[in-house]
């Protein structure tokens, strides 16, 4: 299911196995659910795997559903937002 897609991508992803993560990602993503946990969790490894255009994009989705989704984890959405923007 989107869900345990979106835990196996996320465990890969905390174990620096980018790729694999990414494609879990997808397959989290690929029914269409706008859920934040999993924009955010697809973005941040979208930038994990240099694809800067969709780690944007899924973030600023993740932020605007919900810009404090979470008191940890939306900083850090945000921070990497920035940084794929150019920001300091």
């Amino acid at each position: 299911d989107v869900y345990a897609h979106d835990v196996h991508a996320w465990a890969l992803f905390g174990n620096g196995r980018f790729a694999e993560a990414d494609a879990a990602a997808r397959l989290a993503l690929a029914a269409g659910i706008r859920d934040v946990e999993l924009l955010y969790h697809a973005g941040l490894i979208a930038a994990a795997v240099g694809d800067e255009g969709r780690a944007r994009a899924l973030l600023t989705d993740a932020l605007e559903i919900n810009p404090r989704f979470d008191v940890v984890e939306a900083p850090i959405a945000a921070e990497a937002l920035e940084r794929l923007d150019g920001r300091p």
